[in-house]
């Protein structure tokens, strides 16, 4: 996306609740486990603010410098914020008991998305929840060849490491964050690190 697209999105998207699916990964992480949560691809930062509300040591990772700006307009110098502007590829993931990456890691290139992938699990804690989305092959961006798209079949094997509590395929014409219609192929994904 341009840096216009991405700035109009933060602006559509920065006032929502955070995603469903990362709230209901939130309540699946064992209590005994360190409140430490991570959000890549964090964009206007609503489920960082979750975190942070909740007393949690957020990690927010985003490749886009705005999305650092506008998530320190809100929260300023805070302590249990820890702020990494960065590629994924070029991201070592601290440890966290709770990884969301919403509509976020598709966008790694696929010359990287394996090696992303791994480092990404392992920081996951045993126990720990990751939730997030995968992209279809058969999603109306899958001809971009800088973005990373899966079947059913590899989703599953890449969750191999993993209990997994929710997976859901979705396709069909929906409408986008930043307006206009598009075919979605989504894999959204609970699972539990083992």
């Amino acid at each position: 996306m341009s840096d216009d697209r991405w700035s109009k999105y933060y602006d559509v998207t920065g006032g929502r609740e955070p995603r469903d699916l990362f709230v209901r990964g939130f309540e699946s992480v064992d209590p005994l486990l360190p409140k430490i949560g991570a959000d890549i691809g964090f964009g206007a930062g609503n489920e960082v603010l979750f975190l942070l509300n909740q007393g949690w040591k957020a990690i927010a990772i985003d490749a886009e410098n705005e999305a650092g700006e506008r998530l320190r307009s809100k929260v300023g110098e805070e302590a249990n914020l820890e702020l990494i502007i960065s590629k994924y590829e070029n991201v070592s993931f601290p440890s966290t008991s709770l990884l969301h990456a919403g509509y976020a890691i598709p966008f790694c290139h696929p010359d990287h998305f394996e090696e992303v992938w791994q480092r990404l699990s392992n920081s996951i804690s045993t126990g720990g929840i990751f939730c997030g989305q995968l992209f279809g092959v058969n999603d109306a961006w899958s001809d971009n060849e800088s973005m990373t798209f899966h079947s059913r079949d590899q989703v599953t094997s890449l969750l191999s490491g993993f209990e997994i509590l929710e997976l859901e395929e979705e396709e069909g014409t929906k409408g986008t964050a930043t307006g206009g219609d598009k075919y979605w192929h989504i894999f959204h994904i609970m699972a539990r690190k083992l």
